[in-house]
């Protein structure tokens, strides 16, 4: 065994462990070769939660720049997670490394009671600071050697930080059914999203459009300053519907711009508008004032046609918006145990000349009153003032409750409801309902709702899109599970065997 110090930059020393079988030490060059059951242990000395742990059969290192060199059976284990391989390439003053015939395990969020862990294979991996680069690779958050699921892509790219990742080209696989993803097309997953992305055209029906399918997208690189989305819905009675979208952050302020054509708007209660955004333009920005409180605000600009449709009114005209939000308490909402409010305020002109005002306040909270039920609730209030030629643009209810359940029927079936109740008309104006099935990483639903009378199909990924709950995960000491192996095994158990082998 070898201790040996270095030195990256004058306010930080690091010391590295050296251990294997033989090892052979420069002191004049710091060249350092290990041979069997190879090890470098390197660590921060006035930061012991920051290290990497290097196993390979041999390894040979340059301890003045920090870079080594592994080959056969490589482990590298670091704070933020485990890879593993066949050779690699790692700069300890960088964080850069390149592995390949790749396995990677990472958390990708934290949870209140588990962590989600993201497991990748590839061909090669790369990874510098919070982005790491996948080729020909297999990413999935289920934990098994044959996952209930996987994105079976060409390129995938997972920003750690910004929690994000982007697919390109290849498919979907669901128990062993490989379902292409469209070519040429970039495809974000954004962790901790509402909903998942629209990967694969998951049909749904409603009587007002018939059949419908709908995608999204990346636009351009998703490296760039400027983040694009798009997306693409084709529906049997209402035809194509089209958007796309592109963010540009300056500093604390959100910039926004794009143009939607037949978006389908739920803001009314009792209508589905079709809308169009011809375009829109938007700032937007959001500060923290004290502990859990946050001031957002912003102003919109655009022209907006809204559809003559039924009882609906064929509407076009400008509008400029400016909008104010405060709000506090939990940030994840319906979460049991939790409780929020906010106060928001708007006023927005229109080119003929109408002006439309608005003041609002909400409370909520969420509580689970059995191991089988659990619901939050929201009271909401508004005043107005003006009038807006828009419907999706108009307040309907004055004085409200939004309400919301969970009703668990054992470990795997649940269903959902949620109303809005009118309290000022005394009536329930809109409701839907989810029946949930949940199969360890994944869980399928079938919804309704009665506005636009919509009936869905949908999977979720537990502890990513949804608010189901991961299955419990092995923790990063253990590392990914043994995919390549199992890979191997199944090649060589498929190929012809040769005449001496049949003997």
């Amino acid at each position: 065994m070898l201790l040996v110090s270095s030195s990256r930059v004058c306010a930080e020393r690091v010391t590295a462990t050296l251990d294997a079988d033989q090892v052979d030490f420069s002191y004049d060059r710091r060249l350092v070769s290990l041979r069997g059951n190879a090890r470098v242990d390197s660590q921060v000395v006035d930061d012991p939660t920051r290290f990497v742990r290097l196993n390979a059969e041999s390894i040979e290192g340059d301890l003045s720049r920090g870079r080594f060199e592994l080959i056969g059976d490589v482990r590298i284990v670091t704070p933020r997670g485990v890879l593993e391989g066949e050779s690699a390439f790692y700069d300890t003053t960088t964080a850069r490394y390149s592995v390949r015939k790749a396995a990677l395990m990472a958390p990708l969020t934290e949870l209140v009671d588990a962590e989600v862990c993201g497991y990748a294979y590839a061909r090669e991996i790369t990874g510098e600071d919070e982005v790491v680069y996948l080729v020909d690779a297999r990413f999935t958050t289920c934990d098994r050697a044959n996952p209930h699921y996987a994105l079976e892509v060409n390129r995938l790219r997972w920003n750690t930080e910004a929690e994000q990742i982007v697919v390109e080209g290849g498919g979907i696989r669901l128990y062993g059914v490989r379902i292409p993803l469209i070519p040429g097309l970039r495809h974000s997953v954004a962790v901790g999203a509402e909903e998942a992305p629209e990967l694969l055209p998951v049909p749904g029906y409603t009587d007002r459009e018939g059949l419908r399918l709908g995608w999204s997208f990346v636009l351009g690189e998703p490296t760039a300053d400027i983040v694009g989305r798009a997306g693409l819905g084709l529906r049997q009675r209402k035809g194509i519907q089209a958007w796309a979208w592109g963010l540009a952050d300056v500093g604390n302020l959100e910039t926004r711009f794009g143009a939607t054509v037949r978006e389908n708007n739920y803001e009314d209660i009792d209508h589905v508008v079709s809308l169009d955004r011809l375009p829109e333009v938007g700032v937007h920005g959001s500060w923290d004032i004290v502990a859990d409180q946050r001031l957002s605000a912003g102003i919109t600009l655009g022209h907006y046609r809204q559809h003559a449709e039924d009882d609906v009114p064929g509407v076009s005209d400008d509008r400029v918006l400016l909008e104010a939000k405060l709000h506090g308490g939990a940030e994840r909402r319906g979460t049991p145990g939790t409780s929020w409010w906010w106060v928001r305020g708007s006023h927005a002109e229109y080119a003929d000349g109408a002006h439309y005002s608005t003041v609002g306040a909400g409370l909520g909270g969420a509580t689970s009153l059995t191991p089988w039920l659990s619901g939050s609730a929201e009271l909401r209030h508004h005043l107005t003032d003006g009038a807006s030629p828009f419907i999706w643009d108009d307040i309907d209810i004055e004085t409200e409750l939004s309400a919301e359940s969970a009703l668990r029927f054992g470990p795997d079936w649940g269903v959902r409801l949620a109303g809005r109740y009118d309290l000022d008309r005394n009536e329930l104006r809109s409701w839907r309902a989810q029946l949930r099935r949940r199969e360890h990483c994944l869980t399928y639903t079938l919804g309704y709702s009665d506005t636009g009378d919509f009936l869905s199909l949908g999977i979720e990924i537990n502890g990513l899109f949804g608010s189901e709950e991961p299955p419990p995960q092995r923790c990063a000491e253990e590392g990914p599970p043994d995919y390549w192996g199992r890979e191997d095994r199944a090649e060589n158990a498929d190929s012809p065997k040769s005449a001496d082998d049949r003997e």
